[in-house]
């Protein structure tokens, strides 16, 4: 006994079954999540919340660390780093101030610094720290000069002209992120 589906059946099971699967694509795709969004601000706020305050009156600045560094350095260079026993301590993330007498703007300190200290600058940008304006770059030396391997990441800002205010770290840190962090927690005293 031969059964058959006559034409206009087989074609609704066909339609139920491709609208049920798009249905169902659909509402996986478009899901909305439910719940609250936090923004990018809260996020970080909340991951720096127990950091510490490092805080220097006399450059004029404050910026939070992890409570995993401590703090060493001399009059106008300050380093976070982790202490690891019996092996002494490794600068991980450095802050130097510069002064600026002639006022230079950021090229032509860029340039002068070049020159005297033989590097080379690449990946240059724009960026803003603590709400004033910098540039973010990538210094490569000769190994021999860093001590640590040829590469430095640098995020370069001034205020006031005055000063210049150079925060960076070993390109290929473990602690970039942390430093990106820390950057953004950076800023100025009035």
């Amino acid at each position: 006994m031969n059964k058959k589906i006559s034409f206009p059946i087989a074609i609704i099971i066909i339609l139920v079954c491709a609208i049920s699967v798009a249905g169902l694509a659909a509402w996986q795709y478009l899901e909305i999540p439910k719940g609250e969004e936090i923004s990018e601000g809260a996020a970080l706020e909340d991951e720096t919340a127990d950091w510490k305050t490092y805080r220097n009156e006399e450059y004029g600045f404050e910026i939070k660390y992890p409570s995993n560094l401590g703090v060493f350095g001399g009059e106008n260079v300050i380093n976070f780093h982790q202490v690891v026993p019996y092996l002494g301590i490794d600068p991980e993330i450095t802050i130097i101030v510069r002064d600026n007498p002639q006022q230079l703007s950021f090229e032509q300190w860029l340039e002068q610094y070049k020159k005297e200290e033989e590097i080379r600058i690449s990946e240059k940008e724009p960026i803003v720290i603590g709400g004033v304006s910098g540039i973010k770059f990538l210094e490569e030396a000769e190994p021999y000069k860093l001590g640590m391997g040829p590469f430095d990441f640098w995020v370069v800002c001034g205020h006031g002209w005055s000063r210049i205010y150079c925060l960076y770290i070993y390109k290929n840190s473990e602690f970039l992120q942390v430093f990106n962090q820390m950057i953004s927690t950076f800023r100025f005293l009035e």
